[in-house]
């Protein structure tokens, strides 16, 4: 099999645990021994731009092989992994590849290096598209304009192969940036929702505080939390607040500033899995409002630890999945927030949705990592003709014929039939 060479980039330069970051750590660690052979590597601008081998030190650390990375902040790990990527230089990349780019990016000379790859004839180009909003609605992220993000989507527009986490990102690839002129009916590749490293919880009756996971980038709509819990606090509610998540350099925070004064309010910027699964192990439920997702991670990935969330009605992840274990709220707003945290603070609410998220059985990353490499595998290796066999071949079939109802289900997977909305995605036992 042609070999796969995975730009991890991004992943390198900020190595956090949320968001696309923890798809890329996930992609790795599940790679299947089967597959294609994978080569991890990193951008590295110069005359010539090139692709470097990533050295096996560094992605013991990039997929906790190495224990060391589970004690670190993502400070630190970067930090150890720029002293071992001196160190070593790593195994030599295959002249013969495919090149794949699992992440979303705005460096423009990285733009520009993919961009003459494709020019250059380069066939094999892959990459898996997240979401376009910050070139679609930059109002969104506090910006004023989005033209310095041409350089990337004229990137994108270039690769050879593309694939998507969502329906609503294939949406918006095919009409906004192709605008019309790629084929329709690209590949979904719907995401895992078991990576946060957290035992299953249960129901407590003590259990009082919220959580919010995720960076502080503009839309992800924690400010109307905040005013929401503080509002609630004010009127003598007795609930606790954790946000965790680093904060963009051009956003105002003034208002978590003044929330941090609030009894009951945390604000995390770097924490540790440590750290993460122990705000797990104390919240009632968790809160994910954002504005506009490609996908929307922290939800599945609560509800697959058993914990119940607050959501927006039209999250994609959420898409296609019985509203079990959710409290989904339209429009979001102080108000609607306000209301729904009240709504599971009664008792017989919380425990109702406690024992519904435990049903859910949700996406996982082996499944994901297994259809990534049948999906470079079909597109980018030579076929003989005939019929498709072989695990790869069998589950990209069920991939293309699940994605426009919902979650990839594994073939021969039992449905939920606890609700008679659509079934959602089956993981075995981790």
């Amino acid at each position: 099999m042609t070999p796969v060479i995975m730009d991890c980039t991004e992943l390198l330069r900020n190595p956090i645990r949320t968001g696309i970051q923890r798809v890329v750590r996930e992609l790795i660690r599940h790679w299947p021994a089967d597959g294609p052979p994978l080569h991890v590597a990193r951008f590295q601008p110069g005359r010539p731009a090139r692709l470097c081998p990533v050295p096996a030190s560094v992605i013991d650390l990039l997929t906790d092989r190495d224990p060391q990375a589970l004690s670190l902040s993502s400070e630190q790990l970067a930090a150890l992994i720029d002293h071992r990527q001196g160190l070593s230089e790593g195994v030599a990349l295959p002249e013969k590849s495919i090149i794949f780019v699992p992440e979303l990016f705005y460096d423009d000379q990285r733009s520009v290096f993919y961009q003459g790859l494709a020019k250059s004839g380069h066939k094999d180009l892959a990459i898996l598209c997240f979401d376009f909003l910050p070139f679609l609605a930059p109002n969104l992220f506090s910006l004023k304009t989005a033209a310095h993000l041409m350089h990337y989507i004229m990137a994108v527009r270039s690769f050879t192969h593309v694939a998507h986490i969502s329906a609503d990102t294939r949406h918006d690839f095919e009409t906004r940036i192709m605008r019309g002129s790629a084929p329709a009916g690209g590949i979904v590749l719907p995401l895992g929702a078991d990576g946060i490293g957290v035992e299953r919880q249960s129901w407590r009756a003590d259990r009082r505080g919220f959580l919010v996971v995720g960076s502080i980038d503009g839309r992800k709509n924690q400010r109307l939390i905040t005013e929401a819990f503080t509002t609630l606090r004010s009127r003598g509610h007795e609930i606790d607040l954790t946000i965790i998540g680093r904060a963009f350099e051009n956003q105002d925070l003034a208002w978590l500033r003044e929330a941090e004064r609030v009894p009951g309010f945390r604000w995390i910027p770097n924490a540790a899995d440590s750290t993460i699964a122990e705000a797990y192990r104390q919240v009632r439920a968790t809160i994910y409002v954002s504005g506009a997702e490609g996908y929307g991670l922290p939800p599945v990935e609560s509800l697959s630890v058993g914990v119940p969330v607050i959501a927006p009605a039209a999250m994609p992840s959420l898409k296609g999945l019985p509203p079990l274990g959710q409290i989904r709220i339209d429009p979001v707003g102080v108000d609607t927030i306000a209301e729904a945290m009240l709504e599971i603070m009664k008792p017989g609410v919380a425990e109702r949705l406690w024992t519904e998220a435990a049903r859910l059985q949700l996406a996982n990353w082996r499944d994901f990592g297994q259809a990534a490499a049948a999906w470079l595998g079909e597109r980018c290796q030579p076929r003989a003709a005939g019929p498709k066999r072989g695990r790869y071949g069998s589950r990209l079939s069920a991939i293309r014929r699940s994605d426009a109802r919902g979650p990839f289900r594994p073939p021969g997977a039992p449905r939920d039939r606890s609700s008679s909305g659509p079934a959602s995605d089956p993981s075995p036992a981790r």
